[in-house]
């Protein structure tokens, strides 16, 4: 299945709008979105927390890397729903997950995690346990998508012998697309992965360094109307519909002395998601304002889908894509034992 045509597309005057400099555009589009990272104030990341439990005006220290995907937490701080809930958040972000669960304990409290991420420190000895769901895969709304120009490249299965653009030679979308290869019986070794950050795919695309690039929202969907198509929605297509793209960890310690702050936290959750779905317009808004992006930009991507809910049978799946891939060496627990306690209420 290929997601191209009406399908995935908006109508047509949602993408309308116009971007005569593509080069400096993409890249003022990749600065704001780490300016929307850096520019937040990265208050005191050290001792704390832990495996103690909290007093109610003791900071709690949430991970985020800023983005569409992560606009839930934005809504929760914005809107106040953390405060009412109890939870005196601190929110730190970052450009990459990868520390994150080094971090678990020492710089954060709860994480943003993705399932590669989530079972490689699983499988590393790391006390790490997933606490609520948040962003998930939908066909209604593309997020990792392949993008391309050329006419020859309609399957995943003609991507043998391609140069394929991807942020990190690591990671989920890294292991789906490996794993999606394979199933389309294709070696990693059959394809060049070219690391490209998302901010420069289409100026690498243009200029024929690669053939095909796995972008991610809202960077294709400012590329669609120059000409560029989308090929698939790899990990909606791959991992099939509401599959688990984006949660929250927290480790066992943590939540054991601190069982009020994680229902806290996963109720402010739960109000933020609900919010968005209920308030999309002014949801971008926030976005516009969050990410420091022109609104033309914001308005042509399409939101994430979120759902709080999480369960063993989100996760189990991609044990298989973390081995394929080569990202996990060690022995993986059951996932049933990496879910705290009520999180797929």
């Amino acid at each position: 299945m290929t997601l191209r045509g009406g399908r995935l597309v908006r109508p047509p005057e949602v993408w309308s709008f116009s971007m005569n400099r593509p080069r400096s555009t993409m890249w003022s589009l990749g600065l704001a979105l780490v300016a929307a990272c850096l520019g937040f104030a990265l208050a005191a990341c050290g001792t704390g927390g832990g495996g103690q439990a909290q007093s109610g005006d003791q900071p709690v220290r949430i991970s985020v890397v800023p983005g569409f995907g992560s606009l839930p937490i934005e809504i929760a701080r914005a809107k106040g729903f953390f405060q009412s809930n109890g939870v005196n958040a601190q929110i730190l972000p970052n450009t990459s997950t990868a520390s994150f669960a080094p971090g678990l304990g020492k710089q954060y409290d709860f994480i943003l995690s993705t399932p590669i991420d989530f079972l490689s420190a699983a499988s590393k000895g790391i006390d790490i346990t997933a606490v609520t769901g948040m962003q998930v895969n939908s066909a209604k709304s593309p997020n990792n998508v392949l993008l391309t120009k050329q006419d020859s490249i309609r399957t995943i299965a003609d991507l043998k012998g391609k140069r394929i653009g991807v942020v990190s030679l690591a990671g989920t979308t890294y292991g789906i697309m490996v794993y999606a290869l394979q199933q389309a019986g294709i070696a990693k070794n059959d394809v060049t992965f070219v690391s490209t950050p998302f901010a420069t795919m289409e100026d690498q695309l243009s200029a024929g360094n690669i053939d095909a690039a796995l972008s991610t929202a809202p960077f294709w969907s400012s590329s669609l109307p120059k000409g560029y198509r989308i090929v698939m929605d790899l990990p909606f297509e791959t991992m099939g519909e509401g599959s688990l793209n984006a949660f929250y960890s927290s480790s066992k310690q943590y939540a054991q002395a601190n069982p009020k702050t994680v229902s806290g936290f996963r109720a402010a959750m739960n109000q933020a998601i609900r919010y968005i779905q209920d308030n999309p317009a002014d949801a971008r808004t926030t976005l516009e304002s969050w990410l420091k992006l022109p609104q033309a930009v914001v308005e042509a991507a399409p939101l994430p889908a979120f759902n709080s809910a999480l369960d063993p049978s989100k996760i189990e799946p991609y044990i298989k894509v973390a081995q394929v891939s080569g990202q996990v060496s060690g022995s993986i627990p059951d996932p049933s034992t990496l879910i705290w306690p009520g999180s797929a209420s």
